[in-house]
């Protein structure tokens, strides 16, 4: 009985390759929404601070 690896091994790469690339649109994807917290936080923390500033006398 003959196995043909070849295919078996092509498959197992292109599988290894579709969830490497996947995982490497996550990681951008989490990059781009840590940006995006830390900038909508700064936001928030200048509207407090000025709303600090308007409250102290």
């Amino acid at each position: 009985m003959v196995i043909n690896l070849t295919d078996e091994i092509d498959e197992i790469m292109e599988t290894y390759q579709y969830q490497m690339d996947h995982v490497r649109i996550s990681k951008e994807e989490i990059k781009k929404r840590l940006i995006r917290a830390k900038e909508v936080e700064a936001k928030e923390n200048a509207e407090v601070a000025e709303i600090e500033k308007s409250i102290q006398p």
